[in-house]
């Protein structure tokens, strides 16, 4: 599947939807409604952020994965993507999605990257 890169608004944020295949980089420079940010928060510590919404429609934070960014806009994301929920106070685990984006392109097994 060929996913699409979402721009944020001039504030650094998104829509409140990602469709299936996007991604984008969350980089907060005011408030979703432009006023100033906290300032007795640690941006920094969270953000940027990539999410990314896999092909079958669940949202993933990119954190803890390497992304590289492509001339096209496209990213790349290593490792796999594994979106899980828990339950049962964490006894149960259950894969909702477990794939890899390279270069825009959601599937299911490991390709090489493509040369930056």
């Amino acid at each position: 599947m060929k996913g699409k890169r979402v721009q944020p608004d001039e504030n650094g944020w998104f829509g409140n939807h990602l469709e299936p295949g996007d991604y984008v980089l969350v980089d907060p420079k005011r408030n979703a409604d432009g006023s100033p940010l906290r300032v007795d928060f640690d941006w920094k510590k969270h953000y940027p952020m990539w999410l990314a919404c896999s092909p079958n429609g669940h949202t993933a934070n990119l954190h803890g994965h390497k992304i590289t960014e492509h001339a096209d806009g496209s990213i790349s994301a290593r490792p796999s993507i594994r979106i899980t929920i828990s339950y049962d106070r964490g006894k149960t685990e259950v894969e909702l999605y477990h794939g890899f984006l390279t270069a825009g392109e959601w599937h299911a097994e490991p390709r090489d990257l493509p040369p930056i």
